[in-house]
């Protein structure tokens, strides 16, 4: 459950279970994540999201070690230009309570690894990849990654036709797609988290992957997410071009399961 208050503040809360068996799993405690006044903040209740006071919310709440979250800004990146809210979409770390606790770094080292990859596209750019504006840096330390704001992600363009788009559109949105993954594997990288939440349309309704946290070079061990390919010599999962292969054929099947084949949609 995520919401902002009026003074600008977010609340992320999320119901954490432990799977004592698949029928049965038991609630442990609401994780709380917050950005107040700019600044981090966590903390854990033993109630469900809906039943959370706004009192008891507060309470919780700790400062976040910036260490855990917020990387050291490396020498030559992007600094982000001047905030434009009908430009930009400032990106924030995604954190629960467990991965905001001192001396865990993993929230820090994905926004790294995003940060790195946009630099590299900003390199190599292309109009089916997300754009990249550079980093808000506050304290020597990356803040925020300062983005392109596109329309709406892919769920919302379904919606907006409602869930029957025409099958000539649906048809060129999974050709973006497949030109934006082509870039991408032709510079030795794959997406790894393909999905109608991470894809995007622009203003000229063209699909633009989204969403580079889980983007690494090809063969690596994948840090967080789920693979199709598993490699037993290294007992982990890894970075593979047939990660993106799958996400596009499940994408393929939200689309066309749901299209028609005329000029336009229709209730």
């Amino acid at each position: 459950m995520d919401y902002e208050t009026p003074d600008g503040s977010q609340f992320s809360l999320l119901p954490i279970w432990q799977s004592e068996s698949e029928d049965s799993p038991k609630f442990m405690y609401t994780s709380v994540s917050a950005f107040v006044d700019g600044n981090a903040y966590t903390g854990k209740i033993q109630s469900l999201p809906g039943d959370v006071e706004d009192e008891d919310l507060l309470a919780c709440l700790q400062p976040v070690p910036p260490e855990c979250i917020h990387p050291i800004f490396p020498e030559g990146f992007t600094i982000a230009p001047t905030y434009d809210a009908s430009k930009h979409y400032l990106k924030a770390p995604s954190f629960t309570y467990e991965l905001a606790q001192p001396g865990v770094t993993k929230v820090a080292e994905s926004v790294l690894n995003e940060a790195k990859v946009m630099e590299l596209l900003r390199q190599h750019p292309h109009q089916n990849l997300g754009q990249y504006h550079g980093c808000v840096v506050a304290e020597g330390r990356i803040k925020q990654l300062c983005l392109q704001r596109y329309e709406c992600n892919l769920t919302q363009w379904m919606h907006k036709h409602h869930d029957k788009p025409a099958q000539k559109e649906a048809g060129f949105i999974l050709d973006d797609i497949e030109a934006g993954i082509e870039h991408l594997h032709s510079l030795g990288f794959a997406h790894n988290d393909l999905n109608p939440e991470n894809i995007c349309i622009s203003r000229d309704d063209r699909a633009v992957l989204v969403d580079f946290d889980c983007c690494i070079p090809l063969g690596e061990i994948m840090p967080k997410g789920e693979s199709v390919v598993f490699d037993e010599e290294r007992n982990a999962m890894i970075s593979d071009r047939c990660n993106d292969f799958q996400g596009m054929d499940d994408i393929a099947d939200f689309l066309l399961g749901a299209s028609t084949t005329g000029n336009a949609a229709t209730l």
